[in-house]
């Protein structure tokens, strides 16, 4: 199943369309921001197999953007912009950029600064992702199961790459440490 989504398409509402199953679904993302609701979570946790990639092939012209983070949604699976649960299978992720947009504001990480731009929450799953940019400040990519980052770009602050992985690969990616926002 084929989806082309524009930029003032909500990708939450194309995955709570999607029944169950094992057929393959394949998501083009047109060139644009596409903004998630203020403090949406994105959450896909189906067995079909994923693939979302930009239309352009271009990361740098096509981004998903939203603010969350563990002051609005508690629990890891819960604070990124894009979490995929512990259903999914195989997941394929091809250029375009995951952002959140969450800025720290206090020195107590029990405030809520964790603040994911992706989370692949499923043990037995594998994800790849190739060309993608991964932006944020704490804990930017969270992945379980088996991961495989191929020429992405990767930014944060603190503990932006962590999970409890069977393993992950970084294949010829550019990982940015980044200056802490509050100085």
């Amino acid at each position: 199943m084929n989806y082309t989504i524009k930029a003032s398409q909500s990708l939450a509402d194309i995955f709570s369309k999607i029944s169950p199953s094992s057929e393959p679904i394949h998501i083009f993302l047109e060139d644009g921001e596409h903004k998630g609701l203020e403090h949406e979570r994105i959450f896909y946790n189906l067995p079909n197999p994923l693939v979302i990639e930009s239309v352009s092939g271009e990361a740098s012209k096509c981004a998903l953007r939203g603010e969350n983070c563990e002051a609005f949604h508690k629990d890891t699976e819960n604070r990124a912009v894009l979490t995929f649960g512990e259903k999914c299978t195989s997941v394929t992720l091809k250029n375009f950029t995951i952002e959140n947009t969450h800025v720290k504001t206090c020195d107590d990480a029990s405030l809520g600064n964790q603040a994911e731009a992706i989370c692949f929450h499923c043990q037995t799953g594998k994800l790849f992702c190739e060309g993608m940019s991964f932006i944020s400040r704490q804990d930017t990519i969270h992945v379980k199961g088996i991961s495989h980052f191929k020429k992405c770009y990767v930014t944060g602050d603190v503990d932006y790459i962590w999970g409890y992985c069977n393993y992950s690969v970084f294949e010829k990616c550019t990982l940015h440490t980044r200056s802490d926002n509050r100085g």
